[in-house]
């Protein structure tokens, strides 16, 4: 297979299973009861879907059946903790630096160490997708804000954070966690700099992970 055809996929990403036994991709801040919490919780939906992953601050009794499948009232528990600690200001919570430091902080509460690296601007589609394929290689998902974009196909996907999971070097699409689904976007479009365009990237990496 040619380098640029590879598939690059995350292992174990979270799945939670609702009342009628379906599967949900990750949270989903429609989850919430309070309507302000559903309106502005993308940040804390990404953080517990991280934290999920890595098993940062998730008791055992919070998975169902198999090691990366969770039920949906403790899903909904992390979640909340994860609002209180990314609470959202009157804009939402537009702020990289922020999550970066806040889930560090998080993650250091319960003893794990995480280190991280972040990209926030390049010149050409190639550097975030460079990071992006790297990260989703070592089995780190990005967090990803999606602030401001011109193109229309990523309409759905602005003011918004969202996980990254996969990358198809076939179709050069990324793959991505939100509202508890899995969406796709083209990457050479979502990342494509332009002035109306402004796209955060931040990867984790458990420092004592193997």
């Amino acid at each position: 297979m040619a380098e640029d055809d590879r598939e690059f996929c995350v292992s174990g990403f979270v799945r939670v299973r609702q009342e009628d036994g379906s599967l949900s991709f990750g949270g989903s801040q429609d989850w919430y009861e309070d309507r302000w919490m559903r309106l502005a919780g993308c940040a804390s939906v990404a953080a517990a879907n991280l934290a999920a992953f890595y098993r940062i601050g998730v008791s055992p009794d919070a998975f169902s059946h198999d090691a990366q499948l969770y039920g949906r009232e403790k899903y909904l528990e992390l979640m909340r903790h994860m609002f209180s600690i990314m609470k959202p200001g009157i804009m939402g919570f537009p702020y990289a630096d922020r999550f970066r430091s806040r889930f560090i902080d998080y993650a250091a509460g319960y003893g794990v160490k995480l280190s991280s690296e972040v990209i926030f601007e390049w010149d050409d589609a190639g550097q975030p997708l460079n990071f992006v394929k790297k990260s989703l290689q070592a089995n780190d998902p990005p967090a990803m804000m999606v602030l401001r974009h011109q193109a229309p196909e990523i309409d759905e996907l602005t003011w918004h954070w969202m996980v990254i999971t996969a990358y198809s070097g076939k179709t050069n699409q990324i793959t991505v966690s939100s509202f508890g689904r899995e969406e796709s976007a083209d990457a050479g479009l979502l990342f494509q700099p332009a002035r109306g365009n402004e796209v955060k990237l931040i990867s984790f990496h458990n420092c004592r992970r193997n």
